[in-house]
Formats: structure tokens, C-alpha cells, sequence
């Protein structure tokens, strides 16, 4: 469902397959250590991990995004 990879090649995984033409909720939150992914409200993947930028923009995300959010803090489970 969701895939996340840095520039040292570590990966976090959020599982759960999304059907074609279906809206999710779909987010992550970071800790300061742990990217967690959620989808519509259920943690589906978890890893120790940092935030940085990739430096080879070769993988677009080619789907649509609707309502995007960034707090200044990471949300608990009960807050998504």
C-alpha cells in the first residue's frame, strides 16, 4: 500500500492492499525515531527510520491527492 525508502536504502512499509477508484485515508506520522503509516485510522506498518529527501526524483507517485495536512507534532494512534 505505502512505501517509504531514504537515501541509505531503509524501507517502511505500510501493508494493506487499495482498490482502483476507492478514497482512503491515508497517513503517516514520525516520532522523532518510528515512521508509522495508517489507513483510514489502522496502523498497517511501522519502522525505526529518519525524514530526509531521496536524491533520485525517479519514483513519482502517480496517484491523486486530496486534502493534504502537516502538524509540528507526531499524532498518536487515537489522534488519526
Amino acid at each position: 500500500m505505502l512505501h517509504w525508502m531514504d537515501s541509505a536504502g531503509r524501507h517502511a512499509i505500510g501493508s494493506g492492499k487499495l482498490k482502483p477508484k476507492t478514497w482512503y485515508h491515508v497517513a503517516g506520522t514520525f516520532d522523532g525515531k518510528a515512521l508509522m503509516f495508517y489507513k483510514n485510522g489502522k496502523l498497517t506498518g511501522a519502522k525505526d527510520t529518519f525524514i530526509g529527501a531521496h536524491p533520485i526524483p525517479t519514483n513519482f507517485f502517480q496517484r491523486m491527492i486530496d486534502d493534504v495536512v502537516i502538524f509540528d507534532g507526531a499524532l498518536t494512534a487515537e489522534e488519526m
